[in-house]
């Protein structure tokens, strides 16, 4: 009869991430993605005064964020117009 001595703890090999894993990560990373780039659009509505203030360089914080309708809250121009959707 053969006897074995484990030394050390033993572990089960880690079980694959399945598919609703996968999907909750890349929803996860999205929501991050989106939050980061909205900060950004905000940041750079501000003077540049304000910007340097915080302690980030203007121009680079406008080229991360780019120009395009992306940008833009639609919600503003109905604020801006005085018309309310009822």
């Amino acid at each position: 009869m053969t006897t074995f001595q484990l030394d050390g703890v033993y572990r089960d090999a880690p079980t694959p991430p399945d598919f609703l894993d996968a999907v909750r990560a890349g929803w996860q990373e999205f929501l991050r993605l989106r939050r980061e780039r909205q900060t950004m659009v905000t940041i750079s509505r501000l003077g540049p005064r304000v910007i340097r203030d915080i302690g980030l360089d203007p121009e680079r914080v406008r080229q991360a964020v780019g120009d395009g309708w992306d940008d833009l809250d639609p919600m503003r121009f109905l604020l801006r117009s005085g018309r309310r959707e009822r």
